[in-house]
Order: C-alpha cells, then sequence, then structure tokens
C-alpha cells in the first residue's frame, strides 16, 4: 500500500490533475488515511468497502457469465498490490476462482524489458489463448 501511495500518488499526470483542481480531497484525504490505518492494524482490504466499489460483484459477474479470465502481473506491479488492497480477502479466491488464471513473472518489471521476460509474457499469453474453447 505504500508503494501505491508513493509512487502512483506521485506521477506528473496526477500533479497536473492537482494543479488544475481536478483532485477529489475528501477521496486523497481517506485514501491516505484508511490505507495506513489498515496495513498498521494487520487488515487488508474488504470487498464490502467503499475503496472496493463494485469491483467484486464485477469480476463474479464476468466468471458468473463464463468470461474466462487471465490475471498476469510482473513481479511488484503496482496493479497486483492495488488488486490486492481493493479486493482484501477476496482477491485470492477471485483470482483463481471459476475458472480464472493467475500468474506473477518472477524477476521481471512493468514494462518487460528484459528478452527473457517479454518471451515468457508472449508464451503465457498465447498459453492461455489456446485454451480457450
Amino acid at each position: 500500500s505504500w508503494r501505491i501511495e508513493l509512487q502512483s500518488s506521485f506521477r506528473s499526470k496526477n500533479w497536473r490533475k492537482a494543479v488544475q483542481g481536478q483532485l477529489n480531497p475528501l477521496r486523497i484525504l481517506k485514501m491516505m488515511v484508511s490505507i495506513p490505518l489498515r496495513v498498521f492494524l494487520g487488515r487488508r482490504g474488504s470487498a464490502d468497502s467503499d475503496l472496493a466499489g463494485d469491483a467484486a460483484k464485477d469480476l463474479r459477474a464476468l466468471a458468473k457469465r463464463g468470461v474466462r479470465l487471465y490475471h498476469l502481473y510482473c513481479e511488484g506491479d503496482e496493479g497486483l498490490d492495488y488488486f490486492h488492497l481493493v479486493l482484501g480477502a477476496e482477491a485470492d479466491r477471485i483470482a483463481r476462482g471459476d475458472g480464472a488464471e493467475f500468474e506473477i513473472i518472477l524477476g521481471s518489471n512493468h514494462m518487460f524489458t528484459l528478452q527473457w521476460s517479454q518471451d515468457h509474457l508472449e508464451k503465457s499469453v498465447c498459453d492461455w489463448a489456446r485454451s480457450l474453447p
């Protein structure tokens, strides 16, 4: 959660939004208070919390319709952190349940810069696509 707050929050596009008055200060305050408090108390996010919104419900609806999801992340991806933070205790069940597949490419960065990680990414996505009915 600290990586989400410190890295995502300080991107130039977010500073631009702040200068233009396009950020919601109450939402920012809520995030700044709730995330560290949950971390301090040793709690993960809850799929019923405001932070989760309808994410868990939407993922369950996709699974119910037979959509096969493939969650693919690089190691240390803040998207993976966000996935766990927002969905909380349901994250693992949603990621691996109802025909969903989940993979983390260890040692890769977000841009899949190294050739081996690009090859792994390509193979993983192609293998998953071939497995679809």
